[in-house]
């Protein structure tokens, strides 16, 4: 995945059905695999979504150090490169330490700070983590990103195909985004990438916001809340209170007095709000941010540029 949007960037190419905001030079910081890996994948990818693999220039550096001992030596091949965008794969590895230990994830920070550009960290979670929706470790792998998005997996044995869900976590500068599905197959020595609706993924809709999960259910049809419930696997008296909670999102149906064998109907006050069912990657799921709205470099105190 993360590959995938170094793709998208550095190509311009809409891999991942969101067309990238800029292009953007990638370069690829492996603690983990090996260039030969790195090669195939990036070769998968592009036959996967017809792009030149000679446009697939990535940078890629293979680590053995700790990302703190590098860090001088990676700031400079940035500025000498022209490198925008980069990724950290993975952070137990970049660490030089144990991951639990809060001073490791605070050195690391520092290092990355002396990159001076946009940084994709992929991080380990344990089953002890689905708890926490964290990053396995100290707890300042969370607290010091300026924002997390945790994947979801859904495979069945024997197939190439993965289904993943992704869900914002935690955002510094806006709000948290809605979640994002795709499917992922590996056949045939390709890789290809297909937006799918997350609200439509059997072991992954548990995940969804409760709010969310009962919207999903009244898109074709008003229901009842014990109808909601078990479309759901919701309980109804959740079903009641989230419902009562968020009047803006759902009406109900005055005309029927909520007794027994008259109950009353939940329907979405504006099915507007359905979130995109999109199967075609050609064309995007969310529009690009505009230009014009990035900030002005001039217009920022001069303290404030270095």
């Amino acid at each position: 995945l993360s590959l995938a949007i170094m793709t998208s960037i550095h190509t311009g190419a809409n891999v991942l059905g969101i067309a990238p905001r800029k292009i953007l030079k990638g370069l690829y910081l492996d603690w983990e695999a090996s260039a030969i890996s790195h090669k195939k994948r990036i070769k998968e990818l592009a036959i996967g979504h017809s792009i030149d693999i000679k446009r697939l220039d990535i940078a890629y550096q293979e680590c053995t150090s700790p990302l703190a001992e590098m860090a001088s030596q990676l700031a400079k091949r940035i500025s000498d490169e022209g490198i925008g965008f980069v990724i950290v794969d993975s952070v137990a590895g970049a660490c030089g330490g144990e991951p639990e230990k809060a001073e490791n994830v605070i050195k690391m920070f520092n290092s990355i700070r002396k990159l001076k550009t946009t940084t994709l960290l992929i991080a380990h979670v344990t089953k002890s983590n689905d708890t926490t929706r964290k990053a396995f470790g100290s707890t300042f792998w969370h607290n010091l990103a300026r924002s997390t998005v945790e994947i979801k997996r859904q495979q069945a044995y024997g197939e190439d195909v993965i289904h993943i869900g992704l869900f914002h976590r935690k955002n510094n500068y806006g709000r948290l985004e809605h979640p994002l599905g795709f499917r992922i197959d590996f056949g045939a020595e390709k890789i290809v990438f297909e937006y799918q609706d997350p609200y439509q993924m059997e072991e992954i809709h548990n995940e969804m916001p409760t709010k969310d999960r009962i919207m999903a259910s009244l898109y074709e049809i008003d229901l009842t809340y014990q109808e909601i419930a078990d479309a759901t696997g919701l309980k109804p008296g959740t079903v009641k209170a989230t419902i009562k909670r968020h009047p803006q999102a759902f009406e109900l149906d005055n005309l029927t007095s909520g007794g027994k064998g008259n109950e009353v109907k939940v329907s979405l006050r504006n099915k507007g709000l359905k979130p995109i069912q999109q199967t075609d990657t050609l064309k995007p799921i969310h529009k690009p941010i505009q230009t014009d709205t990035e900030i002005n470099i001039e217009e920022i105190p001069f303290d404030l540029k270095d």
